[in-house]
């Protein structure tokens, strides 16, 4: 899977900020090193490490290249 664009929508943003404390920054991260994705339904997931080591669960939905983020949380 390719991921050319990544899409955080506003309100997704201000939920994973506030109530999961992820940064725009690290959902870039980690999908910058997923390795592979599994599909649940309409969305994918995916468990990545940031740069700083933090193991982040992001969940999207793909289409044409693009990455619609849904969730982002600490991965327990």
């Amino acid at each position: 899977m390719r991921i050319d664009t990544v899409v955080i929508p506003p309100d997704v943003l201000e939920k994973i900020g506030t109530k999961h404390h992820v940064h725009e920054y690290e959902v870039y991260q980690a999908l910058q090193n997923m390795e592979s994705a599994r599909k649940s339904r309409k969305k994918f997931e995916c468990i990545s490490r940031t740069k700083a080591g933090r193991i982040l669960r992001v969940h999207f939905r793909y289409y044409g290249g693009t990455a619609t983020i849904v969730s982002a949380r600490d991965e327990k």
